[in-house]
C-alpha cells in the first residue's frame, strides 16, 4: 500500500472521496486503511460514508 510509503490517508479525489471511502467495496483494503490511521467517519462532498458508499455501489443502480 502507497501509505507505507508516506501516501497522505486524508487526500481527496474530485468528488471527496478519500482512499478509505474509495475501497468501500473491499474489506480487506479498507481493514489495512484504518489500521493505518484513515478516518472512519469521514464523508464526501455527497455527504456519503462509508457504509452509504458499499450500499450505493452494491446496487443496480451505481451499476447501471
Amino acid at each position: 500500500i502507497a501509505v507505507e510509503l508516506g501516501a497522505d490517508l486524508e487526500a481527496r479525489d474530485a468528488d471527496g472521496r478519500t482512499a478509505y471511502l474509495l475501497a468501500a467495496a473491499n474489506d480487506v483494503v479498507a481493514e489495512r486503511l484504518l489500521s493505518f490511521g484513515a478516518d472512519p467517519t469521514v464523508v464526501d462532498h455527497d455527504g456519503n460514508g462509508f457504509a452509504e458508499l458499499r450500499a450505493l455501489w452494491a446496487s443496480e443502480v451505481w451499476r447501471s
